[in-house]
């Protein structure tokens, strides 16, 4: 019996504040995950020291050990999307077993693909896009390959004359230098998906709240980044098959980035006609302009 399953059966024998703080374990698995004890307490409404003993009535020794358990629920339930071990046991020798997993995977890959590029919304892409060129400094935030694929976008928009940074919150220093110099003119991009990294989530919150505009890509309106984002770009369940994919995340951003090469294009030739029509005015008595070129 997993802990959520314990804190249904447990409904009829709980308090009425008992039921309450259950009814948010409930109702929140994903961020009970990562929440930490003094958070958790403060949405709740109770004292540390009353969630604790609720865990232990449970029949955990400590809050992080009920927080883990929710964990195995989320790594269950990952498992469960792709029973390798079924697929492998299918065939009738080896080489038949691996056959049948990679034309099961390629089925996966494919409809989850068509998926995704009939649920793409060009207007939305075309807002980030616009973000992206009127902001004054762009931060792609992702750990694990997540950080792989914010450190591609970063190098990309760095070719179109962007400021991009690549920040892996794992990597407390970088972060907080980055956060410590926010405007509202900055740009945070983000990327979130189950099981949650909460300090991704903090952050996201953080900067929010300090008036930057915040893109967020993720699994579903339900994600806890959702909420705190001006633009919610949804990849839908990107574990389809046996393994994290970022190919949802590369298809989006090329789009993204051919957008915004458009668009600085098309700024680069606003300026360059401004160029030409005060160099060509009769009154023109010169210019600091040392090159110009359109594209």
């Amino acid at each position: 019996m997993n802990i959520v399953e314990t804190l249904k059966n447990g409904m009829p024998l709980f308090t009425a504040k008992q039921r309450h703080i259950a009814g948010f374990m409930i109702n929140n698995p994903s961020e009970m995950c990562y929440i930490s004890l003094k958070d958790f307490s403060r949405q709740v409404g109770c004292t540390e020291a009353t969630a604790i003993r609720f865990c232990q009535k449970l029949g955990y020794d400590s809050f992080t050990d009920a927080k883990n358990a929710f964990r195995n629920i989320q790594a269950a339930k990952t498992e469960d999307r792709f029973p390798v071990s079924g697929v492998l046991a299918g065939g009738t020798g080896p080489e038949s077993a691996g056959d049948d997993f990679i034309k099961t995977q390629l089925e996966i890959e494919k409809n989850y693909t068509d998926e995704l590029f009939s649920s793409i919304d060009l207007n939305a892409l075309g807002s980030v896009a616009d973000d992206i060129v009127n902001a004054h400094t762009v931060y792609i935030v992702g750990r694990g390959t997540s950080y792989s694929v914010a450190d591609f976008m970063m190098r990309r928009l760095s070719l179109f004359g962007i400021r991009a940074y690549a920040i892996n919150p794992e990597e407390m220093t970088s972060l907080q230098s980055s956060i410590n110099r926010i405007s509202p003119k900055d740009l945070f991009i983000f990327m979130a998906f189950p099981v949650y990294y909460l300090p991704i989530i903090n952050v996201a919150r953080f900067v929010k709240e300090h008036g930057a505009k915040v893109v967020g890509f993720t699994d579903s309106n339900d994600s806890l980044l959702a909420r705190h984002c001006d633009h919610c770009l949804l990849m839908g369940e990107m574990h389809k098959g046996h393994y994290y994919s970022c190919g949802p995340l590369l298809i989006y951003f090329n789009i993204i980035l051919s957008m915004v090469q458009l668009r600085t294009k098309e700024a680069d030739l606003t300026r360059f006609k401004a160029i030409l029509e005060e160099i060509s005015h009769p009154d023109y008595q010169g210019s600091d302009y040392q090159q110009v070129s359109p594209l």
